[in-house]
């Protein structure tokens, strides 16, 4: 399956240039699809500073993820890429690099499916490996004498200041 049969089932289609600009610009998503609202924005948001390579990367971290998450759903019964993709979306709204955005768009495979830090060190970089593995280790922080919401602040400002290099 390649990007495009992904985007495709997400109401995307293959990603059409931008004219103006020679960039490639997703078409307007279908509105009731969150998925492809998210991504339209991803891709929206990301080609405005990113590279072609770099956009390549983020297609294939988001099948990389689709794929690992094929058939899961949250309590909310929202398809589990969704979170990942809302994620991702935040960070290349504050113009985060490439590989910050692709772990944004893998940080649950290793937690919630068979793909293993070594698979996604495979697929991409140690770097983004490194960064998966960080926010997994972050979000198994438990701290006992604190109260459940105190952890969450924690695990919150631990989660912000890593990013914060």
């Amino acid at each position: 399956m390649t990007h495009d049969d992904i985007l495709e089932g997400h109401g995307l289609g293959s990603m059409p240039l931008d004219e103006s600009s020679s960039r490639a610009i997703a078409l307007v998503p279908d509105p009731d699809d969150p998925i492809a609202c998210a991504l339209h924005g991803l891709f929206e948001q990301t080609a405005t500073y990113m590279g072609e390579e770099e956009l390549a990367q983020l297609r294939s971290a988001f099948d990389f993820a689709n794929s690992a998450h094929v058939g899961q759903v949250r309590k909310s019964g929202e398809p589990f890429i969704n979170h990942p993709v809302q994620v991702a979306l935040i960070l290349a709204e504050l113009r985060m690099d490439v590989d910050t955005v692709t772990a944004a768009l893998l940080h649950d495979t290793v937690e919630d499916s068979s793909a293993s830090l070594a698979d996604v060190e495979e697929g991409f970089s140690t770097d983004v490996m490194t960064l998966v593995d960080g926010v997994t280790k972050i979000t198994r922080i438990e701290i006992e004498s604190l109260s459940e919401q105190q952890a969450k602040n924690i695990r919150k400002m631990l989660l912000a200041m890593s990013r914060d290099i």
